[in-house]
């Protein structure tokens, strides 16, 4: 699938830096140019600079939780169309359907790169044919 992965920029919102740390080495062998960031304000102020193709998102982050940020993200025109893929301990709660996929912690690397993968693949073709 290395057309999908042309360089594509995922951008990983996570507070635990080991997973971070994981999450960016394993998209990054997927061949995904990958951003990464610790807390919501800062997600939202990457997202704004540069905004990324797909956003891998933990719902319970610092300063601006994971929800927050996916709502302010899907609120304006130009990040709208960036699909979500929700990495969260406990789901309860949370309306997957607001989601493009939602994994569950403990994070299988393999499910994630495949997640993000599938989760690309359905925006885009989306975006081209709506």
């Amino acid at each position: 699938d290395a057309a999908m992965t042309d360089s594509s920029l995922a951008l990983i919102v996570e507070d635990d830096p080991e997973l971070r740390t994981l999450y960016r080495t394993a998209l990054s062998l997927s061949g995904y140019a990958v951003g990464a960031v610790g807390d919501g304000i800062d997600a939202l102020r990457h997202i704004d600079a540069d905004p990324p193709d797909i956003l891998v998102l933990d719902m319970g982050l610092p300063r601006l939780g994971g929800r927050d940020v996916a709502l302010e993200t899907r609120s304006h025109a130009e990040t709208c169309d960036i699909p979500v893929v929700v990495v969260t301990g406990d789901a309860r709660g949370l309306n997957t359907s607001e989601f493009a996929c939602v994994i569950q912690k403990p994070v299988d690397l393999d499910v994630l790169v495949r997640s993000v993968d599938r989760c690309l693949r359905e925006a885009r073709s989306r975006i081209r044919w709506s």
